[in-house]
């Protein structure tokens, strides 16, 4: 759970800086798109055992990479 809270900070931080103007413009849907994928996932692996849902780390992952860049 910590590392999708953490997942959702890095996206922030991202829209956060393309507000400022200190990254591109285009980050902000990827940052978007992040948001959303981890929700999704979230929430339909809500419905099925915490096994099955790996894609979500992969979306931790990309969110985490894009705070990065």
């Amino acid at each position: 759970m910590t590392a999708v809270l953490l997942a959702f900070g890095a996206c922030e931080t991202v829209l956060w800086r393309v507000r400022k103007g200190r990254a591109p413009p285009q980050c902000r849907a990827f940052a978007v798109a992040a948001q959303t994928g981890i929700a999704v996932f979230m929430v339909g692996g809500s419905f099925v055992p915490w096994t099955y849902v790996e894609m979500i780390w992969h979306w931790v992952g990309l969110a985490i990479a894009l705070r990065r860049i």
